[in-house]
């Protein structure tokens, strides 16, 4: 099972022009089909299908992860991803999107948050890989038919305690991350990594095409220090999509407020990039996690500015 061997054209390349906002993952919606026409009546969001936890338990990317890993499995049910579902179900008659965003558990933060990983770090992570490699490519079978090119968003929430690991498992799990980049690209897809909280520079040499990140959980001399500058040069000239997090996931009323305080720092964030004379900046608005609990009315107020 393979995708088109024709040559795929880049992240950069498709996002350019084209998108400008980058959501992490969930929604606030019980309804499926709501969920979906929020995300396509705003063109430049780049689409994906929405996580529903508020819908049921079942949606929850850790319970949904743990039922990957029984032999069994044979494919995402509709009470687990009823937002998947709900996309294909609605673009089933019209011509394929240029992108499509899915996301799932990364490696490090399913082997970290479940319940049933008893096994060593290397035999964890192995597993762990598997997983995911598994949701890839069905996932890759699902989506194909709606979408010219699929991006796949590893969630790594358990970024967080990098620093926690020794050497020889940031080692193992960046051969990880290299297992699966080449795998994926060599199906002709394109992978990318939400780190939430969790960020160090050595982030941005990771093998992936988008990186989305928490901007507002660390001070901004943590991302943008003068001694930064190569790093995030490089990284921006090898390609590298950013999405970083400036805004409240959740919102604090008065959303204009919040909205302004958002907006300020992306703006901060996109001078320090700009200024490294790379060329155009693919930077995505952002909020700092995903939207489960948050207000439709602040989902509105963010997204009607700059998703349509």
């Amino acid at each position: 099972m393979r995708f088109s061997s024709n040559p795929k054209a880049s992240l950069r390349q498709i996002v350019s022009g084209r998108y400008a906002c980058f959501c992490v993952g969930s929604l606030p919606f019980s309804d499926a089909q709501q969920a979906v026409e929020f995300v396509l009546a705003r063109p430049k969001i780049m689409p994906f299908w929405p996580e529903l936890p508020q819908r049921s338990s079942s949606e929850f990317m850790l319970a949904r992860t743990e039922r990957v890993a029984a032999a069994e499995w044979s494919g995402y049910a509709a009470d687990e991803s009823s937002g998947l579902y709900a996309l294909a179900e609605r673009l089933g008659q019209g011509q394929p999107l240029a992108l499509i965003k899915a996301q799932l558990m990364g490696p490090l933060s399913f082997m970290s948050y479940s319940q049933g990983m008893h096994g060593s770090f290397a035999d964890n992570l192995e597993m762990a890989t598997a997983i995911c490699l598994k949701q890839v490519l069905w996932q890759r079978t699902f989506l194909k038919p709606y979408g010219k090119a699929l991006l796949f968003v590893l969630d790594e929430p358990a970024l967080k305690d990098w620093d926690r690991l020794d050497d020889s498992e940031k080692t193992l799990l960046r051969e990880a991350y290299s297992y699966l980049y080449v795998t994926i690209s060599d199906l002709g897809g394109l992978l990318g990594l939400h780190s939430c909280s969790g960020f160090e520079l050595e982030f941005l040499e990771f093998p992936i095409e988008l990186l989305s990140f928490d901007l507002t959980a660390h001070p901004l001399e943590k991302f943008f220090c003068a001694s930064a500058k190569e790093v995030w040069r490089d990284a921006l000239q090898r390609g590298l999509v950013l999405a970083p997090g400036t805004f409240e996931s959740v919102g604090t009323p008065p959303w204009p407020e919040s909205f302004s305080k958002g907006r300020a720092m992306y703006d901060q964030a996109v001078a320090y990039l700009s200024d490294l004379g790379v060329g155009d900046v693919n930077a995505l608005m952002s909020a700092s996690c995903g939207h489960a609990n948050a207000h439709l009315s602040w989902l509105e107020q963010l997204y009607n500015e700059f998703g349509t």
